[in-house]
């Protein structure tokens, strides 16, 4: 697959050194892919499960299991292996099924303020960026990724609010194993600005779970935002991830064992579980509720 990419890309642009980039133009189709600069990770087409549908995902390079970390078309699949990834000539970021004289089926809905052009890269923290092709890639980003989580947290990405814009960021599950779409279980930021802040883990519209209140060693706080950071110590490949069936568990990669293994999950027992036992019970080790006075 590498050799298919470079034959694409390169024929048509010969001033592109790298594959970890999508500048104008350019196509990544269906069993394409670009690879961040140190292979740390991958972006491509993918099928989930045992689905046949398609979506332009990101997942971890050089790992026996392909662990997808962010979904671009999650709502919106594609039906055969027509799809491609391109920029327009709006400088977005669009994905189209059939022709790409079509309607897109998804895009990273930005507006530049200029007439200049935007390329896409691909970083080796997972982060899909988007930027003018005329500034440095490291001094501003038009459109990231890590601002629209799926199910899965790399380190670097948020769960918060931004007021200041009015913006969120959440991590959604996806509806099953065969399909990345928006499903039923969201970590979000419960705050009106005043109270406590509090992380819920929603079931639909309702509160399910509720993580430890605070301090917490990684939350930013301000005027104009408020947002837990996901940080690990870099030594270790760590995801943060919420399962279809209402789970986070932070997983950790073993080269011992080719596998990833479990560091932290929940709500595992039903006293997790926000507002189990009432106002007046508690729950009992054994996960029983009690009733007191």
């Amino acid at each position: 697959m590498l050799f298919k990419a470079l034959l694409v890309f390169f024929p048509l642009f010969p001033f592109c050194t790298s594959i970890d980039t999508i500048a104008l133009n350019q196509r990544v189709k269906d069993g394409d892919f670009i690879v961040s600069k140190e292979n740390n990770f991958e972006l491509g087409f993918f099928s989930p499960g045992n689905s046949s549908s398609r979506y332009v995902g990101i997942w971890y390079a050089n790992k026996s299991e392909k662990a997808v970390v962010w979904v671009a078309n999650r709502n919106n699949p594609i039906n055969d292996t027509s799809g491609v990834l391109t920029i327009n000539r709006y400088g977005n970021l669009v994905i189209y099924a059939h022709d790409i004289d079509s309607f897109s089926i998804w895009s990273a809905n930005v507006s530049l303020q200029t007439t200049s052009t935007s390329v896409a890269q691909l970083l080796d923290t997972g982060n899909l960026v988007l930027f003018p092709d005329s500034i440095s890639k490291s001094e501003s980003f038009i459109w990231q990724s890590f601002d629209y989580p799926t199910d899965t947290l790399l380190p670097g990405m948020k769960v918060g609010l931004n007021w200041k814009i009015g913006f969120e960021w959440v991590l959604t599950s996806w509806k099953s194993q065969n399909d990345p779409g928006t499903g039923n279980y969201s970590l979000r930021l419960f705050s009106n600005q005043t109270a406590t802040p509090q992380y819920f883990l929603y079931k639909g519209v309702s509160k399910y779970w509720r993580i430890d209140p605070g301090p917490w060693p990684d939350f930013v706080s301000s005027n104009e935002e408020m947002y837990f950071l996901f940080v690990t110590d870099n030594t270790s490949v760590i995801r943060w991830v919420l399962t279809d069936y209402g789970l986070n568990q932070q997983l950790r990669w073993s080269d011992a064992v080719n596998q990833w293994e479990e560091l932290w999950a929940a709500p595992k027992y039903r006293c997790d579980q926000y507002g189990q036992c009432g106002a007046n019970s508690k729950c009992s080790p054994d996960n029983v509720c009690l009733y007191h006075n």
